[in-house]
């Protein structure tokens, strides 16, 4: 995959998950196919601000949070108040 993927788990064990793929900004998304799942959904967020870490592997509950530490720790030293929680 070679586009922003964004996942966020809703429980510890990491059985309710979230999946996002980031699709161009000048894609109209009427024009998009309709999903063929019904817990599937395509919808538009609303742009905002973002501290990243890059990293590979995959994304264990253990990896991300270490991984969470070194973005969160910048942004409250820049005196920025981050929400809870990770993407």
């Amino acid at each position: 995959m070679t586009t922003l993927v964004f996942t966020q788990a809703f429980d510890p064990e990491m059985s309710k998950m979230s999946i996002q793929i980031v699709l161009p900004s000048e894609k109209d998304i009427n024009s998009l196919p309709d999903p063929n799942k019904e817990n599937d959904s395509i919808r538009s967020v609303e742009g905002g601000f973002a501290a990243v870490l890059k990293f590979s592997g995959k994304p264990t509950e253990d990896i991300v949070s270490e991984k969470e530490k070194l973005p969160r720790s910048s942004v409250l030293s820049d005196g920025l108040k981050p929400k809870d929680g990770c993407l």
